[in-house]
Parts: C-alpha cells; sequence; structure tokens
C-alpha cells in the first residue's frame, strides 16, 4: 500500500518541528554566548543591554519553543495512533502500515516515542532555565559585580542550554528523522 500525501506529512512533521527546535537552539547559542563572556571594559553595556533585549523577545521565544515543542510531541504521538498506515509498537505480527515490514513498523514507532520523550524531556530544565532567566531581567542585577551579574547569569544559561540541547533536543531530532525513515521504509 502506497503512502498517502497526509501519512507522509505526518511521518516527517515530528523531524521538521524537532529540527526547527535544535536550530533554536543553536542559535540560541551562537547570539547569547557572547553576552555571558563579554570584555571587562564592555560588561556594564552587556548587562544593560542584555536585560532589555531578553525582556523584548522573550514572549517571542517562549511562543516558539511552546510551539515546536508541542508540535514536535504532538505529531511523534500521532503517528503512533492514526489508524491506517499506522505504527505499532507492541504488536510483532503487525501490518506495519504503509507497505513497511513489521520490524520495520515497530522501530519507527520506537523511535517516534523515543523522539516525543527527549523532545519532553526538553521541558526538565524548565526551572532552571526560568530562574536563569529571572536573574538575567534583575534590574538589581545590573551594576551588580562581576560573578552576580546579568552577564554572569546568562553564561550559566548558556551552558544550560548547551547540556539541554544535547541530551534532549539533539536526540530528539535524530530519533524523528531514524523514526521517519524506517516508517518510510
Amino acid at each position: 500500500m502506497a503512502t498517502t500525501p497526509g501519512l507522509s506529512l505526518l511521518r516527517v512533521a515530528p523531524l521538521l518541528s524537532s529540527t526547527a527546535s535544535l536550530s533554536m537552539t543553536l542559535c540560541e547559542e551562537v547570539y547569547f554566548r557572547p553576552f555571558g563572556t563579554p570584555a571587562a571594559s564592555l560588561r556594564p553595556q552587556a548587562n544593560r543591554l542584555l536585560r532589555a533585549h531578553v525582556k523584548s523577545f522573550g514572549v517571542y521565544s517562549m511562543a516558539m519553543t511552546l510551539s515546536f515543542y508541542s508540535l514536535s510531541i504532538g505529531t511523534a504521538i500521532a503517528n503512533l495512533t492514526v489508524r491506517d498506515g499506522g505504527l505499532e509498537l507492541s504488536k510483532l505480527s503487525s501490518s506495519g502500515g504503509a507497505g513497511a515490514s513489521p520490524q520495520s513498523s515497530r522501530l519507527a514507532a520506537g523511535l517516534y516515542l523515543a523522539g516525543a520523550i527527549f523532545n519532553a524531556l526538553h521541558f526538565a530544565f524548565a526551572p532552571r532555565d526560568l530562574a536563569l532567566i529571572e536573574v538575567v531581567m534583575d534590574e538589581g542585577k545590573v551594576d551588580a559585580d562581576k560573578g552576580k551579574d546579568n552577564c554572569t547569569a546568562m553564561a550559566y544559561w548558556v551552558s544550560m542550554n548547551v547540556v539541554r540541547g544535547s541530551v534532549a533536543d539533539l536526540p530528539g531530532m535524530v530519533c524523528s528523522l531514524l523514526g521517519f525513515i524506517a516508517a518510510m521504509a
């Protein structure tokens, strides 16, 4: 049985949205790392600019994050629940859906499930993330000594973001890619 265009779109959707999430993580790394370690002469200005910038983009960043991860998680789960051409995680005698072998169907289902779990893991970092962003936004930290200022908090945030990207975002995207390949095989 050939894969319908709608089913193909559903299969690739977790890959596209998790790739967008990973791209956003990489852009945050590139853009915010310099704010965490500015030259000593630029630190006071960096503290003020960083606070203002985070304040202005925070709502948009949060909306993008929630959109991308909701799409990644939701479409990965939808791939497991769709009736025609469905992927079955637990049945060895699966029809496979869309012409896939039972083993390939199980593999794809497992990878989509793993991708959803890794993408959800992104939110396990939210308490630390939000606490650090709160420090970055604290106007009282603008003139604080090095080590207690907004830039220091941003340096910690960037480090946390690298870890989160490595243990949640990248594996989520890789699982989505491999799940798509297995589902379309």
